[in-house]
């Protein structure tokens, strides 16, 4: 098992040598024994010993007796060595389940589970298993944390990193140590990252909008709000950040590439909003936060357009988007084929090669809701299905709350956040159910 993160800030580990098996931390400098930190892993993240100390010394106990009862030896030792010799059990918690993930690395994927748990004798608590998705095996000793909840529940995302990090109510922020199978909290490295502004205490903290990836969103004890793009290593003040998002966007010299359902103008009813899917690119400078804010395309036969042609700006032969739009980046957008409008319309989720997408193709979304996989490359539809085709999918709801997570080969898919799911592959085949 290997440690690449520091259990005390979340840092990054300085390598090991013959001389020093001790790590170290980048951040920090806390200087630690490898073994030492697992052993206090295997007592439980919430604090509760476990009883494999005890079990040591039944075994040991065993022995004793065997060796003035030979009898009880042979009647007794084989039940207890075949037990020491099983796995771990799974633990399967009856709390409330509320978030999922799978995380892939060199092919094998691992799943990983949060539960709540409301107790008015313990405190509220969120329990946290990564298990082997084939047998189920716990590989780690599951996680607590004992925070009330306050219905904000928990949330999974990745970060453009490829790393996965967990949300627990807006209380906290931690990213997932894939060689210990195991979450680090990251509040100590951001405020050794950013002691000014938060030295003050962190009252509240939660992911940043989709429109700001990468980032979280805090507020402090005395009220002030900032966006911490936890990649980028910037901590930006929510006041004057639209101001900042031009700022940078004027100042980039790179284009950055992007997919979308856009809006379409016209629209004006939720119900008969229809979508376009388009490629645009957008000013941005490697490292640098970006803001990627959902906009409106508008064609040159657009009123808005003919009343006040000074307000948009053209970013295709055909279509226009506003000037408050372009001013935060976006420069050129492409139409996908077919250019077809659809309804409620959205990108699931993508990974390096695929889209994943919903719409339907009436403005009635209940009625023939359709699921498709895009090759971003050659720009075709390798696989499309009719949610109420694929029962995976449609057995909450049909399929009106459908989820999806990008991983390097595939994708995994909820029919609801609280559903078990299933993962499948970059040309829709089902490659394992966890119903």
């Amino acid at each position: 098992m290997t440690l690449r993160f520091c259990p005390h800030c979340g840092g990054s580990l300085l390598p090991a040598t013959p001389r020093a098996p001790e790590r170290a931390c980048a951040a920090c400098g806390t200087v630690f024994s490898i073994t030492a930190v697992f052993n206090k892993a295997e007592q439980g993240a919430g604090g509760q010993a476990t009883d494999r100390g005890r079990g040591h010394r039944w075994i040991g106990a065993a022995v004793v007796v065997g060796v003035l009862l030979a009898g009880l030896v042979l009647a007794v030792l084989p039940g207890l060595l075949d037990r020491s010799q099983q796995s771990a059990p799974v633990v399967h918690p009856r709390e409330r389940a509320e978030a999922s993930a799978l995380y892939e690395a060199a092919g094998k994927f691992s799943r990983i589970d949060v539960y709540s748990r409301r107790n008015e004798a313990q405190g509220d608590a969120y329990l946290v298993q990564v298990t082997d998705i084939h047998s189920g095996a716990l590989l780690a000793e599951p996680q607590t944390w004992r925070i009330n909840r306050q219905d904000n529940r928990a949330y999974l995302r990745n970060f453009s990193d490829g790393q996965l990090y967990l949300q627990l109510e807006k209380k906290m922020v931690l990213r997932f140590d894939p060689g210990a199978n195991a979450f680090v909290d990251l509040t100590p490295q951001l405020l050794a990252r950013h002691p000014d502004q938060l030295g003050g205490g962190i009252a509240r903290i939660e992911f940043g909008f989709r429109d700001r990836p990468d980032s979280f969103k805090i507020t402090t004890a005395d009220g002030t709000v900032y966006h911490a793009y936890w990649l980028a290593g910037q901590l930006l003040p929510e006041v004057g950040i639209s101001d900042s998002d031009e700022q940078r966007a004027a100042q980039a010299t790179g284009l950055s590439e992007h997919w979308l359902y856009a809006e379409l103008e016209g629209s004006h009813s939720i119900e008969n909003r229809r979508y376009q899917l388009i490629r645009y690119w957008q000013r941005a400078d490697p490292g640098q936060p970006q803001y990627l804010g959902y906009f409106s395309l508008y064609t040159q036969h657009s009123k808005d357009v003919e009343r006040s042609p000074a307000w948009y700006r053209q970013v295709a032969p055909t279509l226009w988007v506003s000037c408050h739009v372009h001013e935060k980046g976006v420069q050129r957008v492409e139409l996908i084929a077919p250019a077809t409008p659809r309804f409620n319309a959205q990108v699931l989720a993508h990974n390096a090669s695929h889209l994943l997408l919903v719409y339907s193709p009436t403005p009635t979304s209940s009625e023939g809701r359709v699921v498709q996989l895009l090759d971003k490359q050659s720009q075709q539809v390798v696989w499309s299905r009719e949610v109420a085709q694929v029962p995976l999918m449609a057995s909450d709801r049909g399929g009106t709350y459908l989820t999806a997570q990008g991983l390097p080969s595939g994708f995994f898919v909820q029919s609801s956040p609280l559903e078990p799911g299933f993962l499948m592959d970059n040309q829709g085949n089902v490659l394992h159910s966890f119903q």
